[in-house]
């Protein structure tokens, strides 16, 4: 008892702090000992590494600053917090890594901490075999990525494109499933296009693809163009000309390969580029060169003028041209209108079929008042042709012209001076010989009883009464003498200059002789007979033909040895069109197997024709009536043919 009470006795008093007095000592406490009390700002008094102004240590946990923002995870101040702690920074010791970080691949660097491949840009899953095994090795341990190794991406900036990708289409420049193949090549033949004309199976197409490339074999006919070479798979011999029948498969092909080619139809011998619709047709052989299923035939091309009653063609070839005369009561090329002309035509040497003039020269006219006879005759010259005209007119006066053309290697132009003459008897002309003897024309022309002569260098002419009716009147080889016919009597002339006169000759080599129609071409004379038939006179002979045919108006040539003469056969809308041929002086002139009909181009009959030949032309004019009523004719027709091998 006494000892409790000792120690009462010895406490000490105790001494009373307020609340306020309290905190007060509290914020001057340093437990950690670190200089910075509680009220200075030391965020943790426990922890000496933490107090205001200390430098922040990263990743320690504590705010050692005591800035109050906690500890320091953002060690690059990059905005992101190292993801060991919570963040998204891959790398918070470089502020070039973090989540929204530019990441180029290849680098070996996950720059924008995005865990991916750094080789497979496009994320499609393949990279490039340009990558090695190396280079994913270290990128996967240093940035803890795992890669699957899938190699053969050969397009890794497209996720489309990898090896084994759905959707390959040819010729978009993407390989797409990265097999490597021709983009362009779709058949994989070996030649892509343009090289390969077609590159891809069509389901229209009953190809193989591989049939189709340059320098294949091309099977003319079958509608593939196999070695691409852009010609006509339907023209095997290509004269332009596809095969009979072929057009339609023809037109298919242009479409299939979106070719342009132009070409005609209906090539009757596809193996034989000289045999084609617009061939000129060889007479007297076995072929049928152009195609129209008659031998010795060509086609008719009307002269594109408008004719009104065109009469009398000539024709001659020059050495250089041919030239066609005629006479017409009004033409109009399209460019002028013309009444009462006489109108020369020059075709090319060497005409195709149809043939197409090159020029049109105006000879006599144009007369707005009187009609032209048909006194019209043709000759060639040295280096051209002359075209002589005899009509009659007012006060019984016949009006003779000769007018000259010389051709000086680019056109025909006329001589100095027109010749003329109102000399003679009066008569309107039925028919007009011109020849041309050494430099001089003669023009020998007849018509209702009357014979007529004159010389072209100074237009000295004489005339004879005749007891007959004159239908024609050819010039002889001298030109000094001649002979007129009838439907009665030949007789034959000569020309005395000194008078000038016509005396009935000593020596008639056409007695006996009669014609409706009497026309010369060179050396060679062609009578009409008053009922049928023809008869065709050489220097040293004549000899009859078609006795049993109609005709009323035939021309002779000779060239290279065969005679080949042009006639009309009938009359009105039954009448056609002949080609025949002999050897020179033979005894049988063979007549067309069919007759050339005007038909091709035009409908209407002819009325008169004439021809002229060159070793390799046969160049044919008709006249041609508008109708069957038997009116006038209001066209000039053309055919082109190859003379008799």
């Amino acid at each position: 008892m006494l000892r409790t009470l000792l120690v009462l006795t010895t406490l000490p008093s105790c001494t009373y702090i307020t609340q306020s007095e309290y905190e007060a000592q509290l914020l001057l406490r340093d437990d950690d000992q670190d200089g910075f009390t509680v009220g200075d700002g030391d965020c943790d008094d426990q922890n000496p590494d933490a107090y205001p102004g200390r430098a922040e240590i990263a990743y320690d946990g504590a705010d050692n600053d005591c800035m109050g923002d906690g500890d320091l995870i953002d060690f690059d101040a990059d905005g992101f917090d190292d993801e060991r702690f919570g963040g998204d920074d891959c790398r918070d010791q470089d502020p070039t890594v973090r989540p929204n970080a530019s990441d180029p691949p290849y680098d070996g660097r996950d720059q924008d901490c995005g865990k991916n491949n750094d080789f497979d840009a496009d994320g499609d899953g393949y990279m490039p075999d340009s990558v090695s095994e190396a280079e994913v090795a270290a990128y996967s341990a240093e940035w803890n990525v795992e890669i699957d190794r899938v190699y053969g991406d050969c397009d890794d900036f497209d996720d489309a494109v990898y090896p084994g990708a759905p959707g390959e289409l040819p010729y978009d420049g993407v390989d797409t499933n990265c097999d490597g193949a021709n983009d362009f090549d779709a058949d994989s033949d070996g030649f892509p296009i343009p090289d390969d004309c077609l590159d891809m199976r069509d389901d229209d197409i009953d190809l193989a693809p591989a049939d189709v490339y340059p320098g294949a074999k091309d099977p003319f006919y079958d509608g593939y163009d196999s070695d691409c070479g852009q010609d006509n798979d339907f023209d095997a011999d290509g004269d332009g000309f596809v095969a009979d029948g072929e057009l339609a498969a023809f037109n298919a092909y242009n479409n299939l390969y979106g070719y342009d080619i132009v070409a005609g139809a209906d090539d009757c011998d596809d193996t034989n580029p000289n045999v084609h619709p617009e061939a000129v047709e060889i007479v007297g052989d076995a072929n049928d060169q152009n195609c129209d299923n008659r031998l010795n035939s060509g086609p008719w091309a009307a002269v594109p003028f408008d004719w009104q009653a065109p009469r009398s063609p000539r024709l001659v070839h020059t050495g250089s041209h041919f030239v066609l005369a005629t006479t017409a009561d009004e033409l109009d090329d399209g460019i002028n209108a013309l009444d009462n002309v006489v109108t020369a035509l020059v075709v090319d040497d060497l005409p195709t079929s149809p043939p197409a003039y090159t020029d049109r020269l105006t000879v006599l006219g144009p007369d707005a008042v009187e009609p032209l006879d048909a006194g019209l005759g043709l000759t060639a010259t040295a280096n051209g042709f002359a075209v002589g005209s005899v009509d009659a007119r007012a006060a019984d006066r016949t009006f003779s012209l000769l007018r000259t053309y010389d051709f000086d290697g680019t056109s025909f132009g006329l001589d100095t001076s027109a010749l003329d003459s109102f000399d003679g008897l009066p008569f309107t002309a039925a028919a007009t010989d011109v020849i041309t003897v050494g430099t001089v024309q003669w023009i020998w022309s007849c018509g209702d009883q009357v014979l007529q002569a004159t010389r072209g260098s100074d237009m000295a002419t004489a005339s004879a009464a005749l007891t007959f009716e004159a239908t024609g009147c050819v010039a002889h080889a001298s030109g000094t003498s001649g002979t007129v016919c009838g439907p009665t009597a030949c007789e034959t002339f000569d020309f005395a200059p000194a008078t000038p006169s016509l005396t009935s000759a000593t020596n008639q080599p056409f007695s006996g002789f009669a014609f409706q129609r009497l026309q010369r071409h060179g050396d060679l004379v062609t009578g009409v007979g008053v009922t049928s038939g023809l008869t065709v006179f050489s220097p040293t002979t004549s000899v009859s033909y078609l006795n049993a045919l109609s005709v009323s108006q035939a021309v002779a040539v000779e060239q290279d040895g065969t005679w080949l003469v042009a006639l009309v056969e009938g009359s009105g809308p039954s009448a056609r069109v002949r080609v025949g041929w002999a050897d020179a002086g033979g005894a049988s002139l063979v007549s067309a197997t069919q007759p050339l009909e005007l038909g091709q181009y035009i409908e209407p009959y002819p009325l008169e024709v004439a021809l002229a030949s060159t070793s390799n032309r046969l160049l044919v004019a008709a006249t041609v009536g508008d109708d069957a009523s038997g009116s006038p004719p209001d066209l000039v027709a053309l055919m082109v043919l190859e003379p008799p091998p």
